[in-house]
């Protein structure tokens, strides 16, 4: 479930936390876990950012993957590879 997790956020779509929850079928409990899980993992990591000002006229557009709040998570490289499916799962899912 996890990995399912990396690919959802490695699209190019920027989604909120419940519309990810909604998508995977799980509470955005769970899937707060379950990207704290991956950020130990060092799959995705918290970036300081604001979405105030709307995301065309933010500087992290390019790389942002989901945005809970004030707090948006983005894919570190091995979260990429893994996505991508060139690493091996560390965790299951």
């Amino acid at each position: 479930m996890l990995e399912e997790l990396l690919r959802q956020l490695v699209s190019e779509e920027i989604l909120t936390l419940e519309d990810l929850a909604r998508r995977m079928s799980v509470s955005p409990p769970l899937l707060e876990q379950m990207l704290e899980d991956l950020a130990r993992g060092g799959y995705i990591e918290s970036i300081g950012a604001s979405c105030d000002t709307g995301c065309t006229a933010c500087q992290e557009h390019s790389v942002c993957a989901l945005v809970q709040g004030k707090r948006i998570w983005r894919l570190t490289d091995k979260g990429f590879r893994l996505a991508r499916g060139s690493t091996p799962a560390t965790s299951s899912g």
